[in-house]
């Protein structure tokens, strides 16, 4: 029954999907299964959609299922950059301050930053934009 549903002209899903063998009755082997979505240009929701979906797929591990997002390589970097920013900041800080008060005002700065700072350059529109840097 699955077979012939497939095979109706309106229907192209065949060839999304392996069969064990050739009956009637097979058990479907391989299947893939695809979701679009479109202008979607905001970042934090295209992290939100990759992060929602990466934990629907961890839920069923044995499927050896995978998330492609063509811009998969920005949203990794989103969901390390803060991680990354305050590693590198502390390392920072820690090579390069000699003096104790510059130990103590440091901090106190670089919080002001992702207070006060960096939510203003976001409410100014600033986005990150896909381009093919190919001139």
């Amino acid at each position: 029954m699955v077979k012939s549903f497939l095979e109706h002209d309106k229907r192209h899903f065949n060839m999304t999907i392996r069969f064990s063998n050739d009956s009637d009755d097979a058990a479907v082997e391989r299947f893939l299964f695809m979701v679009a979505y479109t202008d979607v240009i905001d970042w934090d929701v295209r992290t939100k959609l990759m992060t929602e979906w990466r934990r629907v797929i961890a839920k069923y591990r044995d499927l050896n299922m995978t998330v492609y997002e063509s811009a998969g390589f920005y949203v990794d970097q989103m969901l390390s950059l803060g991680t990354v920013t305050v590693q590198v900041r502390f390392d920072d800080y820690i090579l390069q301050v000699r003096r104790e008060s510059s130990i103590i005002q440091t901090p106190a700065v670089l919080q002001g930053i992702n207070e006060w700072v960096i939510p203003w350059v976001d409410s100014i529109y600033t986005e990150l934009q896909d381009r093919n840097h190919c001139d």
